[in-house]
């Protein structure tokens, strides 16, 4: 798969990971050898749609044919999701025509007073420096959230989380430290307003503490204490 159409996928993949219905498009994907019997069983084995969406666009990102991205197209036309190819040749053609503006790839250098600024912050992908955060702080978080469920109904509330996501974390419970490990890798390919909720629900949960692994991974880059995000 070219870096085009990679930096296609990777730009719209949290639509895809929260939209894409899967099952018809692998026996498709899998008829014209662009998946294998491995490569499908690995996907179908995480436990949520969220994660097996996700599984599914890094395997095409990382292990997928020259072919990858056409094929992806015809499978989603053939399984009644043409609104999701539609997306898809749309950003491509956007990333044709602006190849280096990737907001997701790169650290923004703005302040974003993000009291006044909700809506804005909704279309901001959030900064590679973030994103890498999130990753980190994974282990720590399973272990300092007991448990999740005030900070998915604030997220929830707020419309940082959608009724999707609440579903498919909601079902992986009692298994906190598997919920907690799901919500951050819905968070991970979020926009700035998600995180910026997510931040706000640790306040607001008595959980300040679990910011910390944060606040030691973006030091300066990140002020978690004020009302100002800065990037």
């Amino acid at each position: 798969m070219n870096q085009q159409h990679i930096r296609t996928l990777i730009a719209c993949k949290r639509e895809l990971c929260e939209r894409l219905s899967l099952t018809q498009v692998l026996v498709i994907l899998q008829s014209e050898f662009v998946l294998d019997g491995v490569q499908i069983q690995e996907i179908k084995a995480k436990p949520t749609p969220f994660s097996r969406n996700e599984t599914f666009i890094d395997t095409l990102t990382s292990e997928g044919q020259s072919n990858a991205f056409r094929a992806l197209l015809n499978a989603l036309r053939h399984s009644n999701q043409s609104y999701l190819a539609d997306l898809l040749e749309a950003k491509a053609r956007e990333t044709v025509a602006t190849p280096s503006s990737s907001a997701a790839a790169t650290v923004t250098a703005a302040t974003v007073n993000y009291q006044h600024d909700y809506e804005k912050l909704k279309d901001e992908a959030l900064p590679e420096a973030v994103r890498m955060a999130i990753q980190e702080s994974v282990p720590s978080l399973m272990n300092t959230i007991g448990d999740a469920s005030p900070v998915i109904e604030y997220m929830r509330e707020k419309d940082a989380l959608n009724d999707t996501n609440v579903a498919s974390l909601r079902e992986m419970r009692p298994n906190q430290s598997a919920v907690v490990q799901e919500l951050m890798h819905i968070l991970q390919y979020s926009s700035v307003h998600d995180f910026v909720r997510f931040i706000e629900a640790l306040n607001s949960s008595n959980l300040r503490h679990a910011k910390s692994p944060f606040k030691s991974i973006l030091g300066k880059r990140f002020d978690l204490d004020s009302t100002v995000v800065i990037f």
